[in-house]
């Protein structure tokens, strides 16, 4: 249970012969429970071991299993077990739930130990004594309410933890709108309205619910009426009790944080942290949760300097107190990994990721979800850096861990799928990569339900993947659903369900149906607008994509100025290669309006600048880059027409050489 002997092999070592007789006859040794928090180090590798934590273990330990123990190497023979059956028998009642035989020694039996070991001591002084044992006895008493006092609000906290980590607003808020949904048509049943008067006030008011934020609405409701409630009762319950303060406190702030609320859940946070600072000291194991869950707050709030730096320090507390292995180690690196990721040191986060996957491996095997979790998380890094094959191997490794250990079923298992589904997209493998893609979806629908986010990302993948194979009809279902349900659960004016409209307006495009794809995108702009601003890049990326649509319907002195002016914002938006497509779709749509009315010369240059730049993206669209050739040669041709001579010719039988060199698929480039 401890890793190490009841007597201490060092002092045995170091004691004469006499001495060990004494130490083994008299010395009693301490309960596996208070060995373990008195050793932190050999507690911290015992508990890595047991994949648990040292303070976890040590509660485990507490109770029945330090009473088999000390019931078995109790000095008095008449009370040890009669048997190594006996002991085996209490092993297994504990392992059953139910009572054991082994119990914590009564007051009297420890008070005649004291006495046999004390006679002297006694027999001179048994006023003094019998006044002490009485003092120790009301202390005991006190001291045994109190503990049973902590154990409870151990236990109340952790309920607390436990249910709190259920509320999800996204959720509630689907609960709402069919709550509202279904009052509302039972009341106008209720009204005796004919059916038709009934049909279509339902209809009207589905048509305003939908301008609500369903998702919005549950989270200040749970905030109003659970967490602001809870925050309350810390403050007025819990002044004389600072730890379990910080304890609750950190609870309701872990709730904010997965609310997205990181306003309300900082000023908690800070509590805690500076509570455990306080009372436990910098390298305490719960002070350093509280400081990685604050390091983990500033990198949600996009201080991402400050958010490296302390997590930074968190690493090294739990390295110098824990040990490199130990389980709250492998989550300090995971998260330093995160927060190099989040500032785009890919090569440095990859690094710190591959160190935390190798010593999760060994100290906790390659099947701990801990593992998996770094193959996953390299993963989605090693795609980011264009490392396309290496990470289709981890995640492949991370789904198969995820299967086998967690279950066909578990969210990891399903977000794995997903993962390699979107990196086979990505990669060409356009056949496989549905097969992941649509068993994800199916499992988030059942799992998830419905109208649950990621069952929405999984819907909107699919769909983009479906369009990219030229499945058009059948990717037109799946945007017209996520449009539906984003409009239902966020709003019309959310910016999810804006993305949504966009893409669908895209897709329609593609099908030919430009005046629908056109009033839906222009409708889609105009309130992203309003909503994010001009200069916001989802504003710019809908611009963009409706000047080319203007473009192809012949209209192009609004699609010119619509592109013309967004053009500066965009470069400053968008820059870098992982950037150079919003910026090349812009320059192509703008030189193709520019060519139709016979500006050649910039259309000259906004579309080799285009193809360039589409060559430079590190996953280039052969139709994208098809498009630009056809166009460049479009331009030397009606140059050549307007201007005879001038060498346009030459040029229009070059870029068709190099349109016709286009292979049939471009594949992602590896990383050098």
């Amino acid at each position: 249970l401890t890793g190490s002997t009841p007597v201490d092999k060092t002092s045995l070592r170091s004691a004469v012969f006499a001495e060990i007789q004494r130490i083994i006859c008299d010395v009693e040794p301490p309960r596996p429970s208070t060995r373990l928090a008195q050793d932190t180090t050999r507690s911290s590798t015992t508990a890595s071991y047991r994949a648990t934590e040292p303070r976890k273990l040590a509660r485990m330990v507490r109770g029945e299993l330090d009473w088999i123990v000390m019931k078995a190497i109790e000095k008095d023979r008449a009370r040890r077990y009669e048997t190594a059956n006996g002991l085996a028998m209490d092993l297994r009642r504990f392992l059953a739930a139910e009572p054991v035989l082994a119990a914590l020694p009564s007051a009297s039996y420890r008070l005649k130990k004291f006495v046999g070991r004390n006679k002297g001591t006694v027999a001179a002084g048994s006023l003094v004594v019998l006044s002490l044992l009485v003092g120790i006895a009301g202390f005991a008493w006190q001291a045994r309410i109190a503990q049973a006092r902590a154990n409870e609000l151990e236990q109340v906290s952790k309920f607390q933890a436990e249910m709190l980590a259920q509320v999800d607003p996204t959720h509630a808020g689907i609960l709402l709108s069919d709550d509202v949904r279904s009052m509302v048509k039972a009341s106008l049943a209720k009204a005796g309205l004919p059916e038709a008067e009934r049909s279509a006030q339902l209809a009207t008011f589905a048509t305003q619910w939908q301008r609500v934020n369903a998702t919005d609405a549950a989270r200040n409701l749970i905030d109003r009426t659970i967490l602001k409630p809870a925050v309350a009762a810390i403050d007025k319950q819990f002044k004389t009790q600072p730890l379990v303060d910080a304890a609750l406190r950190q609870v309701v702030a872990d709730r904010y944080v997965g609310m997205d609320n990181y306003d309300a859940a900082m000023p908690l946070q800070q509590a805690a942290l500076a509570v455990r600072r306080r009372e436990l000291g910098e390298t305490h194991p719960d002070t350093l949760k509280s400081a990685g869950a604050m390091g983990e707050l500033l990198q949600a709030q996009g201080k991402l300097d400050d958010a490296e730096a302390l997590l930074r320090k968190v690493l090294e507390g739990s390295r110098r107190t824990l040990g490199d292995d130990a389980p709250d180690t492998l989550d300090a690196i995971g998260n330093v990994g995160g927060a190099l990721y989040e500032k785009g040191k890919l090569a440095e986060a990859e690094v710190v990721w591959r160190e935390g996957l190798q010593r999760s491996r060994r100290a906790r095997g390659p099947s701990d979800p801990q593992t998996l979790g770094f193959l996953n998380n390299l993963g989605t890094l090693l795609s980011d850096e264009g490392k396309q094959a290496e990470a289709e191997r981890f995640y492949r490794d991370a789904l198969d861990g995820r299967r086998r250990v967690l279950g066909e079923d578990d969210p990891a298992t399903v977000n794995s799928l997903n993962n390699l589904g979107v990196l086979l997209q990505e990669e060409g493998k356009m056949v496989e990569a549905e097969t992941y893609q649509r068993e994800a979806l199916q499992k988030y629908r059942r799992i998830a339900g419905e109208d649950h986010p990621d069952t929405l990302n999984a819907i909107n993948n699919l769909g983009v993947l479906l369009r990219l194979q030229g499945k058009l009809a059948e990717s037109e279902t799946y945007a017209r659903e996520v449009v539906e349900k984003r409009r239902h659960l966020l709003g019309e004016d959310h910016p999810s369900t804006l993305a949504s409209e966009a893409n669908l307006a895209v897709l329609l495009s593609d099908e030919g149906k430009l005046p629908e794809a056109v009033s839906m995108l222009r409708n889609a702009t105009e309130r992203s607008r309003a909503v994010m601003g001009e200069q916001h890049p989802t504003t710019l990326i809908f611009v963009g994509n409706l000047g080319a649509m203007l473009e192809d319907q012949g209209q192009h002195a609004e699609a010119g100025a619509m592109l013309a002016a967004a053009e500066p914002a965009t470069r400053k938006a968008f820059t870098g290669a992982d950037n150079a497509f919003r910026v090349s779709k812009l320059l192509m749509a703008l030189g193709k309006t520019r060519l139709a009315t016979g500006q050649f010369a910039t259309a000259e240059k906004n579309l080799i600048e285009a193809d360039a730049n589409f060559a430079r993206f590190p996953s280039p669209r052969p139709k994208d880059m098809r498009d630009c050739r056809q166009a460049i040669v479009n331009l030397y041709v009606a140059w050549d027409i307007a201007e005879p001579g001038k060498g346009h010719d030459a040029k229009a039988l070059e870029w068709k050489k190099k349109l016709e060199a286009l292979p049939s698929t471009i594949p992602r480039p590896a990383a050098s």
